[in-house]
Parts: C-alpha cells; structure tokens; sequence
C-alpha cells in the first residue's frame, strides 16, 4: 500500500523559485512541494534548493527546472534498496538556453 505526506509550506518563509518538484501516488493527483533555500559546501558557502516528503511504498516524482533547459541527470545512489528512510539526491547537469 502506498501511503504519501506532503507538508504544508511554511507561512514566513519565502521559497524559492528555480525548480517546481510534484509528487504522487502513482495514478493520482500531483502535489506541489515546498522549495526552500539551504546553503551548501562549507568552503564555498552557496544557495540551493531542497524540497522533501515523507512516503511508503511507491511514490512518482517530477522536477522541472524553471531556469534553464537540463541536458541530463543522476539520481545517487544508483543501486538502492529502501528499507528505512533515506537521504536522496539528484544531480544534473545544465547547458544554458
């Protein structure tokens, strides 16, 4: 059985506006996700963009990049087997427009 939990967007917290990720049930209606600002590498502090959900079983997950056009991607790791909650991320790569 797939169960999904979307989190409502936090009210003083501006998002950020690179990427729209959805997420579903398979089959069902897609749920736009909160995209927050994270700061990244603790040499070259820069912005990124996070978004998270919680789910069992199966879940569908679309992300589109609203400013340039990605060449191609890498989910990491590649070989996985979830048996308890993991931390995810993908890579991409970007040419621009």
């Amino acid at each position: 059985m797939n169960q999904l939990q979307v989190y409502e967007a936090p009210k003083d917290i501006p998002g950020r506006q690179d990427y729209q990720v959805k997420v579903r049930n398979p089959g069902e209606a897609w749920q736009t996700l909160f995209i927050y600002e994270v700061k990244v590498d603790m040499h070259e502090v820069r912005p990124a963009s996070m978004a998270f959900f919680d789910f069992e079983g199966e879940a569908d997950v679309e992300i589109t990049c609203l400013y340039t056009r990605i060449e191609g991607g890498d989910q990491r790791p590649r070989y996985y087997i979830l048996c308890f909650p993991r931390w995810r991320s993908v890579d991409r790569d970007v040419h621009a427009a």
